[in-house]
C-alpha cells in the first residue's frame, strides 16, 4: 500500500492522461504526444478529449486534436 509519502508530486506539465476508457494510449503533457506506456501513478483519466483539451488550453499547454 502507497503511503502519503510514495504518492508522486502532481505536475500537470509533466503528466499522462487516459481519455475516456481507451487504455492503449495516453497524452503526455511533457512530450505534447500520444504515448504506448505511462507510469501507473502519474495517469489520471479523463472523461473526454474536449475535458481535456479545455483543461490544457487554460496553461497554455498542447493538446491532442484527436
Amino acid at each position: 500500500m502507497m503511503s502519503d509519502f510514495d504518492m508522486p508530486v502532481f505536475i500537470i506539465r509533466n503528466w499522462f492522461w487516459q481519455i475516456g476508457k481507451d487504455a492503449s494510449r495516453y497524452w503526455s503533457s511533457a512530450a505534447g504526444t500520444y504515448v504506448a506506456e505511462a507510469p501507473e501513478d502519474r495517469i489520471t483519466a479523463v472523461p473526454s478529449l474536449e475535458d481535456l483539451q479545455a483543461a490544457l488550453a487554460q496553461l497554455g499547454l498542447p493538446a491532442p486534436s484527436e
